[in-house]
C-alpha cells in the first residue's frame, strides 16, 4: 500500500512491474500498458526508491512475483 501512495501506481501496474522497468540512476519507473493505454514514465521519489531497494530480489523478473507468476 505504501508503494501505491508513494508512486500513484494502480494495483495492477504494481503487479506487472518488472525490475528492468525501474531506473534508479535516472529516477523513474516505466509503466507498461497502464490503464490509460500508452506507456508512461513516472518519477521515482526517495520514499519509493527506499521501499523498492528494501525488497529482496528473486529469480523472477517481477518486483512482486506472486505465487502464480514465479518466473517468466
Amino acid at each position: 500500500m505504501k508503494r501505491v501512495l508513494f508512486t500513484g501506481m494502480r494495483r495492477g501496474e504494481l503487479f506487472r512491474l518488472k525490475w528492468k522497468d525501474i531506473n534508479f540512476e535516472k529516477g523513474f519507473i516505466h509503466l507498461r500498458t497502464p490503464k490509460g493505454g500508452e506507456d508512461q514514465q513516472i518519477p521515482l521519489n526517495k520514499k519509493a526508491e527506499e521501499l523498492l531497494n528494501s525488497i529482496s530480489k528473486t529469480n523472477s523478473p517481477f518486483v512482486f512475483p506472486g505465487r502464480e507468476r514465479g518466473e517468466e
